[in-house]
């Protein structure tokens, strides 16, 4: 995975747009992700915890319509990275 670009930033972490690529475990070629990391002085326990309960959540909610999908977590080392599918912004 390459992170890239920043595009959002909350509470504990920094949301990049992010490149993703399955290939060598027989999954996807590269494709965009979103890609939220828990960085920097908020990298605590709590913000790590908070980062896994998100994603539970997304998991339990998979494949509802309203929903942006979770992909993964990334678990070893750090940051701590959640991915969930890229929603391209649309104008207004």
């Amino acid at each position: 995975m390459r992170l890239g670009d920043e595009i959002g930033k909350g509470e504990f972490g920094i949301v990049h747009k992010a490149r993703l690529d399955e290939s060598r475990v027989g999954g996807v070629p590269e494709y965009t992700v979103a890609a939220k990391v828990v960085q920097g002085d908020v990298a605590g326990a709590d913000a790590i915890k908070e980062l896994f309960m998100e994603a539970t959540v997304m998991a339990q909610l998979a494949g509802h319509p309203n929903v942006v999908s979770i992909i993964g977590v990334v678990t070893r080392g750090m940051p701590a990275i959640l991915l969930i599918s890229y929603v391209h912004p649309q104008p207004c």
